[in-house]
């Protein structure tokens, strides 16, 4: 399980930390090589995944459900540029839960 979000973005001199709700650091975008903007903006992009994954999650439960209320309807709302789409969010969401699931494993 991963550190519940929201993270935010805490701009430092050296580095560009993202902490949770608690304040407590999830991890830190280096300055040097990079530059700031890069830094602040990878750090950014890190700071949302919490908010990505649960958006994909509700996207996922409601294209599948809308695909069962329509599914008598042939295949109407389904076709295969949105299976593969979705099959990618199905890929995406299984590799950020199974990698945080390892991760909680290994801590313990």
């Amino acid at each position: 399980m991963h550190t519940p979000g929201p993270w935010n973005v805490k701009d430092e001199i050296i580095r560009t930390t993202i902490v949770a709700s608690d304040g407590k650091a999830v991890a830190m975008a280096l300055l040097p090589k990079r530059g700031v903007d890069e830094a602040r903006a990878n750090a950014v992009l890190i700071a949302t995944a919490p908010e990505l994954l649960e958006i994909l999650k509700d996207l996922l439960t409601d294209y599948e459900h809308t695909c069962d209320v329509l599914g008598p309807l042939e295949g109407l709302y389904e076709s295969p540029e949105q299976e593969a789409l979705f099959a990618r969010v199905r890929a995406v969401i299984a590799k950020a839960i199974v990698d945080s699931e390892a991760e909680q494993r290994i801590a313990q």
